[in-house]
């Protein structure tokens, strides 16, 4: 999975936990629609999705990590900061259950 760009006119006023939240959301995303195929109308009743969604956390966290490093890399070029960004992913999974939730309250907002 290449990394996400975000539109251009977004980058100035966008700020890191907002940009981190967007690529998290679009990593996760993308593997999600992936898992929703196997169901009908692609619906993932919430329980599936919670056990999804943690599964993601664990199992794809290297992975998510520097995905999200190439993402911001590649959208804020010389204002990317690797100390921000290193504290922000410390901080983000430090507090693995809040960003999950988040995740799957983003997922069943966009599903309705």
């Amino acid at each position: 999975m290449s990394s996400t760009t975000l539109a251009s006119s977004s980058q100035d006023t966008v700020n890191l936990p907002d940009l981190v939240k967007q690529i998290t959301i679009h990593y996760i995303e993308f593997y999600y629609n992936k898992f929703a195929e196997g169901f009908p109308d692609r619906k993932v009743p919430e329980a599936e999705l919670r056990r999804f969604v943690g599964e993601m956390y664990e199992t794809k966290q290297v992975d998510l990590k520097k995905y999200i490093r190439n993402s911001l890399k590649d959208n804020l070029g010389e204002k990317y900061s690797a100390t921000a960004t290193e504290n922000l992913l410390l901080e983000m999974f430090a507090d693995a259950n809040y960003a999950k939730e988040r995740v799957v309250q983003e997922i069943l907002a966009k599903r309705k």
